[in-house]
């Protein structure tokens, strides 16, 4: 039959600390002593817990960035996007990166910046060192044009978006081993 009992002072190392959690208990002779019910010391250092906190922090910026910045409407598009036989069946992946005030932003592998022969060649290794004015080339730029002015009207036949801006994908060329300056 344990009952509580007023906090005492313990010797710990050099020094003495108040323990709290003393109850008295009954040993099994009838004597009354003094059992002490130490709570776990933490045995993690100031630093350690510093660090976890400034961790936990960066997490909670990063969540909250990701929750200010998350537009479902982009997962919605790009969805209809995957969802068109022509465009998916495409070698490059066109989709969808930003809308804003009804206007969507597209990917694209073309720009002043990059000829787009240099992308054909990457997508078909045959076309890698074929002329401009080959046949297959020309073939090649046509299905190019035409697939993504096809992924421009699925968007942009949204009731909500009036209008297309493309920025180049330079996150794609990167992957292929070209290093596009900021302009």
């Amino acid at each position: 039959m344990a009952s509580p009992v007023s906090p005492v002072f313990c010797r710990r190392g050099h020094g003495l600390r108040i323990v709290r959690d003393r109850t008295a208990v009954m040993r099994h002779d009838g004597v009354q002593s003094a059992m002490v019910n130490r709570k776990e010391e933490s045995t993690v250092d100031r630093g350690t817990k510093i660090y976890v906190a400034f961790l936990a922090s960066i997490g909670l910026l990063v969540l909250l960035w990701w929750g200010l910045s998350y537009n479902p409407r982009i997962g919605e598009l790009n969805d209809l996007l995957a969802a068109d036989k022509v465009v998916s069946a495409y070698p490059y992946r066109f989709h969808v990166v930003d809308v804003r005030n009804g206007t969507a932003v597209l990917s694209t592998p073309r720009s002043p910046d990059v000829p787009v022969i240099r992308f054909l060649g990457i997508i078909d290794p045959d076309l890698a060192n074929a002329p401009q004015d080959d046949p297959r080339m020309i073939k090649a730029q046509a299905a190019l044009v035409r697939v993504q002015k096809r992924a421009a009207k699925i968007v942009q036949d949204q009731p909500d978006i009036t209008k297309i801006q493309w920025r180049l994908d330079k996150d794609w060329w990167a992957a292929h081993g070209v290093i596009i300056p900021a302009t």
